[in-house]
Protein backbone atom coordinates (compact mmCIF):
# COMPACT_ATOMS: atom_id res chain seq x y z
CA UNK A 1 0.00 0.00 0.00
CA UNK A 2 1.88 3.45 -0.82
CA UNK A 3 2.11 6.23 1.52
CA UNK A 4 0.00 8.93 1.51
CA UNK A 5 1.37 12.50 1.30
CA UNK A 6 0.12 16.25 1.60
CA UNK A 7 -1.83 16.84 -1.47
CA UNK A 8 -0.48 20.59 -1.55
CA UNK A 9 3.19 20.42 -0.71
CA UNK A 10 3.59 16.77 -1.19
CA UNK A 11 5.44 16.21 2.04
CA UNK A 12 4.55 13.06 4.11
CA UNK A 13 2.56 13.26 7.64
CA UNK A 14 4.40 14.05 10.47
CA UNK A 15 3.82 11.92 13.54
CA UNK A 16 3.72 15.08 16.30
CA UNK A 17 1.04 16.63 14.33
CA UNK A 18 -1.20 13.65 14.60
CA UNK A 19 -0.05 13.53 18.11
CA UNK A 20 -0.55 17.39 19.33
CA UNK A 21 -3.38 17.62 16.89
CA UNK A 22 -6.55 19.78 18.99
CA UNK A 23 -8.68 16.40 17.70
CA UNK A 24 -8.40 13.63 15.44
CA UNK A 25 -10.22 15.22 12.62
CA UNK A 26 -8.13 18.63 13.13
CA UNK A 27 -4.41 17.80 11.91
CA UNK A 28 -2.28 20.25 9.58
CA UNK A 29 1.01 19.95 7.35
CA UNK A 30 3.86 20.12 9.26
CA UNK A 31 5.45 21.48 6.39
CA UNK A 32 2.64 23.95 4.69
CA UNK A 33 0.19 24.20 7.31
CA UNK A 34 -2.59 23.44 5.18
CA UNK A 35 -5.31 21.30 6.45
CA UNK A 36 -5.30 17.98 6.33
CA UNK A 37 -9.04 16.67 5.91
CA UNK A 38 -9.67 14.17 7.29
CA UNK A 39 -13.11 12.41 7.68
CA UNK A 40 -14.64 13.08 10.65
CA UNK A 41 -16.52 9.46 10.75
CA UNK A 42 -13.44 7.63 10.51
CA UNK A 43 -11.81 10.40 13.02
CA UNK A 44 -13.78 9.90 15.56
CA UNK A 45 -14.88 6.08 14.97
CA UNK A 46 -11.05 5.63 15.50
CA UNK A 47 -11.10 7.99 18.64
CA UNK A 48 -14.48 6.30 20.32
CA UNK A 49 -12.53 2.76 19.70
CA UNK A 50 -9.26 4.11 21.56
CA UNK A 51 -11.44 5.57 24.64
CA UNK A 52 -13.48 2.40 25.02
CA UNK A 53 -10.43 0.55 25.45
CA UNK A 54 -8.13 2.74 27.30
CA UNK A 55 -11.60 2.86 29.96
CA UNK A 56 -11.28 -1.37 29.29
CA UNK A 57 -7.67 -1.39 29.85
CA UNK A 58 -8.33 1.05 33.13
CA UNK A 59 -11.08 -1.46 34.64
CA UNK A 60 -8.89 -4.50 34.03
CA UNK A 61 -5.56 -3.50 35.60
CA UNK A 62 -6.92 -1.50 38.76
CA UNK A 63 -10.40 -3.42 39.15
CA UNK A 64 -9.50 -6.90 38.40
CA UNK A 65 -5.65 -7.42 38.18
CA UNK A 66 -5.31 -4.52 41.64
CA UNK A 67 -2.55 -2.91 40.32
CA UNK A 68 -1.74 0.67 42.07
CA UNK A 69 -3.49 4.10 40.02
CA UNK A 70 0.39 4.59 38.76
CA UNK A 71 0.66 1.60 37.06
CA UNK A 72 -2.78 2.10 35.43
CA UNK A 73 -2.25 5.53 34.26
CA UNK A 74 1.61 4.33 32.54
CA UNK A 75 -0.31 1.55 30.86
CA UNK A 76 -3.34 3.91 29.70
CA UNK A 77 -0.88 6.50 28.19
CA UNK A 78 1.17 3.40 26.67
CA UNK A 79 -2.15 2.91 25.39
CA UNK A 80 -2.83 6.24 24.09
CA UNK A 81 0.51 6.43 22.41
CA UNK A 82 0.29 3.08 20.89
CA UNK A 83 -3.38 4.03 19.52
CA UNK A 84 -2.18 7.72 17.97
CA UNK A 85 0.56 5.80 16.17
CA UNK A 86 -1.70 3.47 14.76
CA UNK A 87 -4.10 6.51 13.90
CA UNK A 88 -1.07 7.89 12.31
CA UNK A 89 0.07 4.36 9.79
CA UNK A 90 -3.72 4.58 9.37
CA UNK A 91 -4.01 8.09 7.79
CA UNK A 92 -0.49 7.69 6.19
CA UNK A 93 -1.80 4.04 4.37
CA UNK A 94 -5.00 5.30 3.51
CA UNK A 95 -7.42 3.16 5.81
CA UNK A 96 -8.38 6.17 7.58
CA UNK A 97 -10.07 8.46 4.56
CA UNK A 98 -8.41 12.02 4.65
CA UNK A 99 -7.10 14.23 1.69
CA UNK A 100 -3.75 12.81 1.87
CA UNK A 101 -2.89 11.23 -1.82
CA UNK A 102 -0.98 8.55 -2.84
CA UNK A 103 2.66 9.52 -3.28
CA UNK A 104 2.73 7.97 -7.01
CA UNK A 105 -0.32 9.33 -7.77
CA UNK A 106 0.56 13.09 -6.59
CA UNK A 107 4.35 12.61 -8.39
CA UNK A 108 2.52 11.40 -11.57
CA UNK A 109 0.02 14.53 -11.32
CA UNK A 110 2.94 17.10 -10.80
CA UNK A 111 4.77 15.48 -14.17
CA UNK A 112 1.68 15.50 -16.22
CA UNK A 113 1.80 19.50 -14.88
CA UNK A 114 5.50 20.21 -15.63
CA UNK A 115 5.26 18.56 -18.98
CA UNK A 116 1.91 20.28 -20.20
CA UNK A 117 3.22 23.44 -22.23
CA UNK A 118 1.40 27.07 -21.75
CA UNK A 119 -0.11 28.07 -24.70
CA UNK A 120 -0.52 32.01 -25.52
CA UNK A 121 -2.02 33.87 -28.03
CA UNK A 122 -0.22 35.56 -31.03
CA UNK A 123 -1.79 38.73 -32.66
CA UNK A 124 0.34 38.52 -36.52
CA UNK A 125 -0.75 40.33 -39.39
CA UNK A 126 -1.57 38.73 -42.93
CA UNK A 127 2.25 39.52 -43.75
CA UNK A 128 2.79 36.51 -41.37
CA UNK A 129 0.56 34.24 -42.80
CA UNK A 130 1.34 35.25 -46.59
CA UNK A 131 5.44 34.17 -45.59
CA UNK A 132 4.41 31.25 -43.89
CA UNK A 133 2.64 30.21 -47.33
CA UNK A 134 5.39 31.11 -49.48
CA UNK A 135 7.94 29.02 -47.27
CA UNK A 136 8.43 26.14 -49.99
CA UNK A 137 7.73 22.60 -48.54
CA UNK A 138 5.96 24.03 -45.92
CA UNK A 139 3.14 21.50 -45.17
CA UNK A 140 -0.28 22.05 -43.23
CA UNK A 141 1.47 20.00 -40.51
CA UNK A 142 3.98 22.70 -40.15
CA UNK A 143 2.25 25.67 -40.71
CA UNK A 144 1.62 27.69 -37.49
CA UNK A 145 -2.14 27.33 -36.42
CA UNK A 146 -3.80 30.27 -37.62
CA UNK A 147 -7.57 32.30 -37.54
CA UNK A 148 -8.60 35.06 -39.27
CA UNK A 149 -9.40 37.47 -36.11
CA UNK A 150 -10.67 40.97 -38.45
CA UNK A 151 -8.93 43.19 -40.92
CA UNK A 152 -5.75 42.29 -41.31
CA UNK A 153 -5.31 40.57 -38.16
CA UNK A 154 -5.00 37.07 -37.52
CA UNK A 155 -4.41 34.99 -34.52
CA UNK A 156 -2.20 32.56 -33.62
CA UNK A 157 -0.46 30.61 -30.94
CA UNK A 158 2.67 29.92 -29.43
CA UNK A 159 4.36 28.06 -26.83
CA UNK A 160 5.77 29.85 -23.50
CA UNK A 161 8.58 27.67 -22.55
CA UNK A 162 10.27 30.19 -19.97
CA UNK A 163 12.80 31.70 -22.74
CA UNK A 164 10.75 31.73 -25.97
CA UNK A 165 7.74 31.54 -27.67
CA UNK A 166 7.74 28.50 -30.12
CA UNK A 167 5.35 28.76 -33.26
CA UNK A 168 2.08 26.00 -32.18
CA UNK A 169 1.85 23.83 -35.80
CA UNK A 170 -0.63 20.78 -35.55
CA UNK A 171 2.43 18.56 -35.20
CA UNK A 172 3.86 20.41 -32.40
CA UNK A 173 -0.01 20.22 -31.11
CA UNK A 174 -0.19 16.36 -31.55
CA UNK A 175 3.62 16.08 -30.04
CA UNK A 176 2.52 17.66 -26.77
CA UNK A 177 -0.87 16.62 -26.76
CA UNK A 178 -2.32 19.50 -26.99
CA UNK A 179 -6.49 19.38 -27.96
CA UNK A 180 -7.14 21.99 -30.72
CA UNK A 181 -10.57 22.12 -29.82
CA UNK A 182 -10.17 24.22 -26.94
CA UNK A 183 -6.86 25.70 -27.79
CA UNK A 184 -8.25 29.16 -28.17
CA UNK A 185 -9.90 29.02 -24.72
CA UNK A 186 -7.04 27.69 -23.18
CA UNK A 187 -4.71 30.33 -24.80
CA UNK A 188 -6.94 33.19 -23.87
CA UNK A 189 -7.12 32.23 -20.46
CA UNK A 190 -3.32 31.39 -19.97
CA UNK A 191 -2.58 35.18 -21.56
CA UNK A 192 -4.49 36.90 -18.46
CA UNK A 193 -1.25 35.85 -16.57
CA UNK A 194 0.89 38.42 -18.17
CA UNK A 195 -2.29 41.25 -18.77
CA UNK A 196 -2.98 41.83 -14.97
CA UNK A 197 -0.14 44.49 -14.76
CA UNK A 198 -0.97 46.19 -17.71
CA UNK A 199 0.67 50.27 -17.60
CA UNK A 200 -1.15 53.00 -19.42
CA UNK A 201 0.85 56.46 -20.50
CA UNK A 202 -1.31 59.28 -21.59
CA UNK A 203 0.33 61.56 -24.57
CA UNK A 204 -1.61 64.56 -25.83
CA UNK A 205 -5.14 62.93 -25.26
CA UNK A 206 -4.79 59.62 -26.29
CA UNK A 207 -3.51 56.64 -24.29
CA UNK A 208 -1.01 53.69 -24.72
CA UNK A 209 -0.91 50.49 -22.81
CA UNK A 210 1.89 48.43 -22.66
CA UNK A 211 3.27 45.06 -20.82
CA UNK A 212 5.68 42.81 -19.98
CA UNK A 213 6.25 39.83 -22.55
CA UNK A 214 5.38 41.70 -26.02
CA UNK A 215 1.97 40.30 -24.51
CA UNK A 216 -0.28 43.90 -24.58
CA UNK A 217 -1.70 43.15 -28.72
CA UNK A 218 -3.65 40.81 -27.13
CA UNK A 219 -5.77 43.18 -24.95
CA UNK A 220 -7.86 43.59 -27.76
CA UNK A 221 -9.43 39.91 -27.23
CA UNK A 222 -11.08 40.70 -23.66
CA UNK A 223 -14.35 43.01 -24.51
CA UNK A 224 -14.99 43.87 -20.32
CA UNK A 225 -11.23 45.46 -20.89
CA UNK A 226 -12.66 47.67 -23.18
CA UNK A 227 -15.88 48.31 -21.38
CA UNK A 228 -13.88 49.19 -18.41
CA UNK A 229 -11.84 52.14 -20.38
CA UNK A 230 -14.75 53.15 -21.82
CA UNK A 231 -16.66 54.02 -18.46
CA UNK A 232 -13.30 55.84 -17.74
CA UNK A 233 -12.88 58.34 -20.49
CA UNK A 234 -17.13 58.63 -20.70
CA UNK A 235 -16.71 57.80 -24.31
CA UNK A 236 -16.17 54.85 -26.78
CA UNK A 237 -12.91 54.22 -28.37
CA UNK A 238 -10.84 53.87 -31.45
CA UNK A 239 -7.86 51.91 -31.14
CA UNK A 240 -4.56 50.82 -33.35
CA UNK A 241 -2.05 47.90 -32.55
CA UNK A 242 0.40 49.00 -34.84
CA UNK A 243 2.84 46.71 -33.17
CA UNK A 244 2.87 43.83 -31.28
CA UNK A 245 4.33 45.81 -27.99
CA UNK A 246 2.23 48.43 -28.14
CA UNK A 247 -1.81 49.40 -28.33
CA UNK A 248 -2.90 52.66 -28.49
CA UNK A 249 -7.00 54.67 -28.06
CA UNK A 250 -8.34 57.68 -28.26
CA UNK A 251 -11.90 58.46 -27.34
CA UNK A 252 -13.99 58.42 -30.40
CA UNK A 253 -15.54 61.78 -30.04
CA UNK A 254 -12.37 63.36 -29.63
CA UNK A 255 -10.97 64.54 -33.02
CA UNK A 256 -7.63 66.15 -32.02
CA UNK A 257 -6.87 63.06 -29.92
CA UNK A 258 -7.28 60.87 -33.21
CA UNK A 259 -5.50 63.18 -35.10
CA UNK A 260 -2.53 62.51 -32.65
CA UNK A 261 -2.76 59.42 -33.01
CA UNK A 262 -2.76 59.00 -36.44
CA UNK A 263 0.41 61.42 -36.29
CA UNK A 264 2.01 58.86 -34.15
CA UNK A 265 0.95 55.73 -36.10
CA UNK A 266 2.84 57.35 -38.98
CA UNK A 267 6.11 57.04 -37.09
CA UNK A 268 5.91 53.02 -36.34
CA UNK A 269 7.87 50.61 -39.42
CA UNK A 270 5.24 48.29 -40.58
CA UNK A 271 7.84 46.18 -42.50
CA UNK A 272 9.45 45.22 -39.17
CA UNK A 273 8.91 41.94 -37.95
CA UNK A 274 6.68 42.57 -34.71
CA UNK A 275 4.38 45.34 -36.48
CA UNK A 276 1.23 44.74 -36.75
CA UNK A 277 -1.87 46.77 -38.39
CA UNK A 278 -1.55 50.26 -39.89
CA UNK A 279 -5.51 50.95 -39.61
CA UNK A 280 -7.65 52.63 -36.80
CA UNK A 281 -10.59 49.77 -35.25
CA UNK A 282 -13.52 51.17 -33.23
CA UNK A 283 -15.80 48.06 -31.24
CA UNK A 284 -17.83 45.95 -33.42
CA UNK A 285 -19.82 43.52 -30.85
CA UNK A 286 -17.27 41.06 -29.42
CA UNK A 287 -14.74 41.99 -32.16
CA UNK A 288 -13.36 45.51 -34.09
CA UNK A 289 -14.12 46.82 -37.31
CA UNK A 290 -12.25 48.96 -39.12
CA UNK A 291 -12.79 53.35 -38.79
CA UNK A 292 -14.00 54.58 -41.56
Amino acid sequence: MTTRVCSHCGESLDLRKVVTASSPANINCASCDSDIGVDKTHAWGFAAVGLVVAIALWLLIEKYLGYTFSVVMVAVVAWWLIAEFAYYVGLKSGVVKSTLLPQDQLTQETEEEASTPFVVPRLKNHAFVKAMDDIPQMTDEMRPISEFLFSDLWLTYAIDDGDNFIALSPALAKQHGIDLDTIKATATQNVLLYLKDIRKNEHDGFFSLSCENNMIANAVLFSPLWEQIEGEINDAVVIAIPHRDYVLYAPRNSPDAIAKLKETMQSFDYSETHALSEHLYIRDGESWAVME
